[in-house]
């Protein structure tokens, strides 16, 4: 089946009669590295690696009460407008790499990671925060960083107490 669909001749024997497993050894290394526990050293490589695809810009910042620069990621986005890296074995978007070395740990389930500053591509440690999902949310509407989402805390107040349609208060909000 894998020959015609030209996937993999890796299950072929040699002259030899041995079949390659390279494959298989490096799925297993890969999955060793995964598993691992990290060291400092390695959360201190990662941001080494991270500082490497950066420009340091404050021009995105949407909040100046932060202090220091935007580490803008220069590498190319994934379809969510976010930069991945590869860094032992795993793939990963590079702001939840740069706040994992900020705690020295991997980021826990229901967790997620906060941009302090309000940019997006930013992923300088000391701008980012593990919290939840309602922080972020609330981050969100503070920094009026999502397109969708462009209204003041008291129109929010507002849409939510009003008795009208919800056609009536999009034509009023727009």
């Amino acid at each position: 089946k894998c020959i015609d669909s030209g996937s993999s001749w890796a299950y072929l024997p040699d002259k030899n009669g041995k079949t390659s497993d390279h494959r298989i050894k490096a799925r297993s290394q890969m999955k060793k590295a995964r598993e691992r526990i990290w060291s400092t050293e390695d959360y201190e490589n990662v941001v080494k690696k991270i500082k490497k695809n950066v420009i340091y810009n404050n021009d995105n910042k949407k909040d100046p009460n932060i202090p220091g620069f935007c580490w803008e990621w220069q590498g190319k986005p994934n379809p969510d407008g976010y930069g991945s890296i590869s860094f032992l074995g795993t793939y990963k978007v590079v702001h939840i790499r740069a706040c994992e070395s900020k705690y020295g740990r991997h980021r826990m389930e229901g967790e997620v990671t906060r941009h302090l500053c309000g940019n997006r591509i930013c992923c300088n440690p000391e701008h980012l925060k593990f919290g939840t999902q309602y922080e972020n949310n609330m981050d969100t509407l503070k920094h009026r960083s999502n397109k969708r989402l462009r209204f003041e805390e008291n129109d929010i107040k507002n849409i939510r107490k009003s008795s009208e349609t919800n056609a009536t208060l999009a034509k009023e909000y727009g």
